[in-house]
């Protein structure tokens, strides 16, 4: 008994050499499999990048883009792409390698330049999923082939005026129905009268297709001969035709790229490896008039948040989201201050602070202009700095 007791304790150390020695052979080979060396032509993750972009459908037209030139052919840039205009720069963008990127509009940069070399280009495509999500089956709507409407309608002066904001005017022609215009044609104490300005048996051209007028008694019948593919508005929504049926037709009002596949075109123009800036963490002012007096003299615009220590989210956003790649390389064009205001109740009321965190960006003049309410992850926290920097320009 004795002698297997000694020779089980005898073991137990053979055993720990051996799982030491395996663990210690095993560790440079693990490193090289996980750990890369840094290739500085070579884009990795974490390193900070520069990179032209174009988004285009299939059809070639375009959905965003980093490069002026392309935007000479007005004809081919969708719709979509408008919103973003006025505040474009026409640049190479700046990514974070490995992250999705925090270029609006712009899916997945930042994952797509991993493995590319300095001045490389190439071309992508990505699913719906994987650039701008698929359709939304609630925007796909359906209208009636046939419509009958009254011939004449009348409005109390109150539901005139709501409708057209103006007064009514005998004789004028004020768009009532969606696909024709009616006419004033009596206007009494209680009522205005619109007659609809169509004939018997007439053809109406329209952009989605045409339309076939019938009369029957005081009804107007109205045929609708809609094209698949044709643009098609209704209200305040525009879309396009997307499958005829026997008595009834679609319309998927889901905007462009929605729900489409795209072709993206990448160009890194500039490569800062992520060992240069990753120690780098924002320096933190904990004084709001030493904060604004720093961003007057330094002429940056000052991020100013606003939070509790009882607060989770508070926690998250200063420790994680503040904290990371994304966030730390643009450390330099903020001044950087936080301030407890469940403390400091003055900046809790002078901002309007409702709950926590509150992110407030002020321009170097100390003007708010842009606002960030609650926590966001780094992504969506510096595209909200990024708009934050074009507006303040």
């Amino acid at each position: 008994m004795n002698m297997i007791h000694l020779g089980k304790k005898a073991q137990v150390p053979a055993i720990l050499i051996s799982i030491f020695l395996i663990c210690f052979f095993l560790a440079p080979l693990s490193r090289a499999q996980t750990g890369v060396a840094e290739d500085p032509q070579l884009v990795q993750k974490g390193d900070r990048v520069g990179v032209h972009f174009t988004v285009r459908l299939h059809d070639g037209r375009l959905v965003r883009t980093s490069r002026a030139e392309l935007m000479k052919n007005k004809k081919a840039v969708l719709p979509w792409f408008e919103r973003f205009q006025e505040t474009e720069d026409y640049q190479a963008k700046e990514v974070i390698a490995g992250t999705k990127g925090a270029i609006t509009g712009a899916p997945n940069l930042g994952r797509l330049v991993l493995g590319m070399r300095l001045g490389e280009k190439k071309s992508v495509t990505l699913t719906p999923e994987k650039a701008y999500g698929p359709k939304d089956p609630d925007l796909i709507k359906s209208f009636q082939l046939q419509q009958r409407l009254p011939r004449s309608v009348r409005l109390g002066p109150r539901e005139f005026v709501d409708n057209f904001n103006v007064f009514p005017l005998l004789g004028k022609t004020v768009p009532w129905e969606p696909f024709f215009k009616s006419r004033i044609v009596r206007i009494k104490a209680d009522y205005v009268e619109l007659r609809a300005l169509v004939r018997d048996r007439s053809r109406l051209k329209q952009d989605f297709g045409t339309i076939d007028i019938r009369f029957e008694k005081q009804e107007l019948i109205a045929d609708l001969k809609p094209r698949v593919g044709a643009p098609f508005a209704f209200r305040d929504l525009s879309g396009q035709v997307s499958r005829v049926e026997e008595k009834e037709f679609y319309v998927d009002f889901n905007p462009l790229p929605k729900g489409e596949p795209v072709i993206v075109e990448l160009e890194v123009t500039s490569l800062t490896k992520a060992s240069l800036f990753a120690p780098m963490v924002p320096f933190w002012i904990e004084d709001y008039a030493e904060g604004l007096e720093e961003a007057r003299q330094r002429e940056k615009p000052m991020v100013l948040v606003l939070y509790s220590p009882e607060c989770h989210f508070c926690e998250q956003l200063l420790n994680e989201t503040l904290k990371d790649p994304v966030i730390q390389a643009l450390d330099e064009r903020f001044v950087w201050v936080k301030i407890n205001s469940l403390e400091d109740r003055a900046l809790f009321d002078y901002y309007k602070q409702e709950g926590y965190p509150l992110t407030v960006v002020l321009n170097k003049d100390g003007l708010e202009i842009r606002r960030i309410d609650g926590y966001l992850p780094a992504e969506q926290f510096r595209a909200e700095l990024e708009e934050a920097l074009k507006a303040g320009l």
